[in-house]
């Protein structure tokens, strides 16, 4: 049938693009116009959108859905978006008596949570039978089909007679697998399976793995029958069939054996690789290869590492449970790639290249497989065990005169029974000794109220690192936190933080134990801490007298009492100018040393008051008294802050009030 084109260019309403305009005059004087493909796509199927080419009658008022293998040609048998009544804004797609369910109705999304395991949405195509009131849904891809009747809730099968959608999807064995429809007989109640063909993924889900097949626009579609009486899944007969079946059991397989097969995926994978049927082929295809490769890699890969020496080994596993890497895989697929290079003197003129297998080292899969025998079952593994590669290993915990054992165990015994256990007493001198040893290790100790979490005393690994900053600048902070009562951590919180640091040996012992006897001596636990908000120990704690002298003679008077004096009768300039500069020096000492004297006085004190002048010379004449007093009232505190710890320090481990004792 001739026709006549007029062809055109149009813009996109809101873009760049532009449409060409086709329009069509047939010989009967029809006039139709092409409909850009942007405008129907995502309102129907994908195939009606992409094997057909849409035409606009604009005598009838319709769309035609043409074929796209014969465009040109308008029939009435072809597909018609046309208006549900003339004069209403509804449209629908119709072929005869037969409609199409708008694939965004609620009809639609109920059918697709049902078949979405093995179909996308868009490519469902959900036709409503009118004279039948029968819905029938085609999945063209896996050339499947079924029928919903009017007033029933069964989905039928057209391909399978007598099935339907079973209602329980629930297969007892492929735990995880998503990717599957189960179909239920209504009479036997006997039960099929359908995976659709493509690439096996999968993700960790929970504890355990969600198993997807990769969507192809070209799919072949395996069929399973369930035998509950043999506890399997029956194939069709084909290589491939089994090899999908043998990967897909493994890939899913769990600790737990299946409740259909009574066997774990990995077991059920080996038993079918074991299988006569397995060796009934005469030539592996691609697909087949493709599959035993996978299946060959389940076995990890086990080198050692570095490879010239025998000291360390690296595995490539895939991100499966352990459980599931069975060193039997590689073994059995390199078995069957044999049989088929044996078979190809049947047929000469094969090209195909035979695949190349993981490669692992012999020596480390048998050690593996004598691990592992523990974990299998019989036929699977376990006979794998035995114990003539064994060897006498000498454990971390044997050697229990060691230091570190002694330290630990004298620590938690403390703890534990909550007295101290003597084996040498330690002087009480040289127990302060040590302590105060500890506090000048950090440059300032915070004061207690510099708060320790309780969170913190616990198992760290950090403090097998470097305790000792932390420790020792927190001393108080620790000590309040264990005296705190009820808010204190409880006996076993405090036995392995101090096992650590016993452990460490970074710690003098005298240390560990002082904090051990604030624990559990009563007498010890209600002294609390200077409140001062930090301590400078490595400056000592009593009053250094030189210290201060030097801090004062900074604020010396450029003019003194001396200042005034005249020159005696024929005395000459420079040595009138020695007396007075010697004069000067012997004065000014002579009050500073007084000054000091009357200071030494006021000790032990925080706030020193200025000592008054008497006689002469006179302190004021010589320094500048104010900021003199100034820095005598900072070193007396600070002083006065270090020697209340010591004294603090010497009160609480005083053997009048407890008795320190080391093993």
């Amino acid at each position: 049938m001739g026709q006549t084109i007029h062809l055109g260019k149009e813009s996109v309403p809101g873009s760049e693009d532009s449409d060409i305009c086709v329009r069509a005059f047939s010989e009967e004087h029809r006039v139709r116009e092409f409909v850009p493909v942007r405008l129907l796509t995502g309102a129907f199927p994908d195939a009606f959108i992409e094997d057909y080419a849409h035409w606009y009658d604009l005598d009838g008022g319709y769309v035609e859905f043409c074929p796209v293998k014969d465009p040109w040609q308008a029939s009435s048998s072809h597909w018609r978006l046309q208006r549900k009544r003339p004069g209403q804004n509804g449209w629908c797609l119709v072929k005869g008596e037969i409609s199409l369910v708008n694939i965004r109705s609620q009809t639609a999304g109920s059918l697709f949570s049902i078949l979405q395991p093995i179909e996308r949405a868009s490519r469902l195509h959900c036709k409503f039978h009118t004279s039948s009131s029968t819905l029938e849904i085609d999945i063209p891809r896996l050339r499947l089909s079924f029928s919903l009747q009017s007033g029933h809730s069964s989905i039928r099968s057209r391909q399978y007679r007598g099935m339907k959608i079973d209602p329980d999807q629930s297969l007892g064995t492929l735990i995880g697998l998503r990717s599957k429809l189960i179909l239920l007989h209504e009479n036997d109640h006997s039960r099929k399976v359908l995976i659709p063909d493509g690439a096996v993924t999968w993700v960790k889900d929970g504890g355990h793995v969600a198993v997807n097949i990769g969507w192809q626009a070209v799919s072949k579609l395996h069929v399973y029958s369930v035998d509950n009486q043999l506890g399997r899944l029956v194939d069709n007969g084909s290589l491939q069939s089994k090899l999908m079946l043998c990967y897909l059991h493994a890939v899913t397989s769990f600790c737990v054996p299946d409740v259909l097969t009574k066997k774990t995926g990995t077991e059920q994978s080996l038993s079918i690789l074991r299988s006569a049927s397995m060796r009934s082929f005469s030539q592996l295809t691609p697909e087949n290869i493709s599959i035993l490769v996978k299946l060959a890699c389940l076995t990890p890969v086990r080198k050692y590492y570095p490879a010239n020496e025998r000291v360390m080994q690296s595995v490539e596993w895939q991100n499966l449970g352990f459980l599931v890497h069975h060193d039997d895989f590689r073994e059995q697929v390199q078995a069957i790639i044999d049989q088929d290079s044996r078979m190809r003197m049947f047929y000469p003129h094969s090209q195909r290249n035979q695949p190349i297998l993981p490669v692992s080292d012999k020596d480390l899969l048998q050690r593996d497989r004598i691990r592992s025998s523990s974990f299998r079952t019989s036929g699977f593994g376990a006979e794998d065990h035995t114990s003539t590669f064994d060897e006498q290993y000498t454990e971390r915990g044997r050697n229990h005169q060691s230091e570190g054992f002694s330290r630990v165990f004298t620590l938690c015994k403390t703890i534990h029974e909550g007295t101290l256990h003597s084996a040498r007493t330690i002087a009480h001198q040289d127990l302060l000794s040590h302590i105060w040893g500890f506090l000048c290790l950090p440059e300032k100790v915070h004061g207690p109220a510099m708060m320790v979490e309780k969170a913190m005393v616990k198992y760290d690994a950090t403090w097998l690192l470097d305790p000792v900053d932390f420790v020792s600048a927190h001393w108080c902070g620790i000590h309040q936190l264990l005296r705190s009562g009820t808010t204190r951590p409880n006996k076993h919180q405090v036995m392995i933080w101090l096992s650590v640091l016993a452990f460490s040996d970074k710690i003098p012992m005298a240390v560990l134990e002082t904090f051990a006897a604030f624990y559990v001596i009563p007498t010890m636990a209600a002294c609390r801490p200077p409140s001062r908000p930090s301590f400078q120990p490595t400056k000592g704690y009593t009053l250094n007298k030189n210290v201060l002298t030097s801090q004062i003679q900074s604020f010396t008077r450029d003019q003194t009492p001396e200042s005034s004096d005249l020159p005696n009768r024929g005395e000459k300039y420079g040595a009138f100018k020695s007396r007075i500069e010697e004069k000067t020096l012997r004065n000014r000492a002579q009050a500073l040393n007084n000054f000091i004297a009357d200071l030494c006085t006021q000790w032990p004190t925080s706030t020193p008051s200025a000592p008054n002048s008497q006689g002469s010379p006179k302190f004021e004449d010589y320094y500048n008294s104010q900021e003199a007093m100034a820095i005598v009232r900072k070193t007396f505190s600070e002083c006065c802050g270090r020697a209340l710890a010591a004294v603090f320090y010497a009160r609480s481990t005083s053997p009048a009030k407890t008795r320190i004792y080391f093993n």
